[in-house]
């Protein structure tokens, strides 16, 4: 017995250390991304999934029956993680995504998620199809979402024209994805005890927390998480002009984007662009990057696009659906989006006001 005492307090002494120190993280991490004045909705997304991420890490503790809490106060502490796969979703989408917002529809996998299963527990609900309603279909629905999140890290990394912040949101954000799956498979599908994965997972929960840290802190402006995709970072000093006309490398990539069109291929990738241009694909995007000062290539190619768009627009009475489609957008939401970014306004009051004038 006093064996197995002593075992079972090396094992709380254990959280304790891991779960101090992975706070101390969350905290400086959580420091470095706030210190601004103005939050992308990525910082905010990114932020309240480490703040429950930290709320997971003390469930050990605060949920320990030696500490006497407000029941509601426990139940909050036990539910508030199952945010984390939405969290988890939208800060890929804010991430990868330019032009994302928040809205208030995205509201609903929090709610489907965290609802549920927190009345469930309140109201000491039970059967089987109880169960299966308000706690098997929220825990799908969490893997849902995190499938959901490293399908957009997997779907949108490439996008980066820069190589070394490329790179570390990929491996940043689909290891945070890949191991919340896991966490959720291990937790709801398998026989492993919570404390078998607890002594797993908690040391490497910390150890990410501390590389990310190490990223988070260099100075290397290039190696931001948040900043927006399409944004300008800072001012760099780009070459002549003369020296990007008869760059020759440039004026094939010129001839394929106003000669031949190719971004009118809803298709087209970086992938696609290298092989037309005979580069491997980091040259091609070191080249939009440094000859025409891009730093996503969605932007790159809505340049294009929206030339083309607005040009038909005025000239023309074809269909906004039709301009849409025929320049290579899927869905007419993403081209009067990216019209809207780039003119301030949409495709129809963009028309309207031509005519006017």
């Amino acid at each position: 017995f006093i064996k197995v005492a002593a075992s079972m307090n090396e094992i709380q002494n254990f959280y304790i250390f891991i779960a101090a120190f992975s706070l101390s993280q969350i905290l400086l991490s959580l420091a470095k991304i706030l210190s601004k004045k103005s939050l992308a909705s990525s910082e905010i997304l990114f932020s309240l999934m480490l703040l429950c991420i930290g709320v997971y890490l003390t469930q050990t503790l605060v949920l320990n029956n030696q500490i006497q809490n407000p029941r509601i106060i426990d139940l909050i502490w036990q539910h508030l993680p199952t945010a984390i796969p939405g969290l988890f979703l939208f800060s890929c989408a804010a991430i990868f995504y330019d032009g994302f917002q928040f809205k208030s529809y995205h509201l609903v996998p929090f709610v489907l998620t965290l609802i549920p299963p927190l009345a469930f527990d309140l109201f000491s609900l039970n059967g089987s199809f109880l169960f299966a309603l308000l706690i098997s279909l929220p825990q799908a629905l969490e893997l849902v979402l995190v499938a959901g999140g490293l399908w957009i890290v997997a779907t949108s990394w490439k996008n980066d024209l820069l190589e070394n912040r490329r790179l570390f949101r990929f491996v940043v954000m689909a290891f945070a994805g890949a191991f919340i799956f896991a966490i959720i498979v291990a937790q709801q599908l398998t026989s492993i005890s919570d404390q078998q994965i607890d002594l797993i997972h908690y040391p490497i929960v910390a150890l990410f927390l501390m590389v990310l840290n190490l990223f988070l802190l260099n100075i290397n402006h290039e190696l931001q998480l948040f900043q927006l995709a399409a944004a300008v970072i800072e001012e760099q000093p780009g070459p002549t002009p003369a020296a990007i006309i008869h760059h020759p490398e440039f004026q094939k990539l010129k001839d394929l984007m106003e000669v031949h069109r190719i971004y009118q291929d809803e298709s087209l990738t970086i992938s696609k662009l290298a092989t037309r241009l005979d580069l491997p694909e980091y040259k091609t995007r070191k080249l939009i990057n440094e000859t025409l000062g891009y730093r996503n290539f969605n932007e790159f190619l809505n340049h294009y696009r929206i030339q083309e768009a607005s040009q038909r627009l005025l000239d023309s009475k074809q269909s906004i659906t039709h301009i849409a489609n025929d320049l290579g957008y899927n869905a007419l939401s993403a081209f009067n989006r990216a019209f809207k970014e780039i003119h301030q306004q949409t495709p129809s009051e963009f028309r309207k006001n031509a005519k006017n004038n």
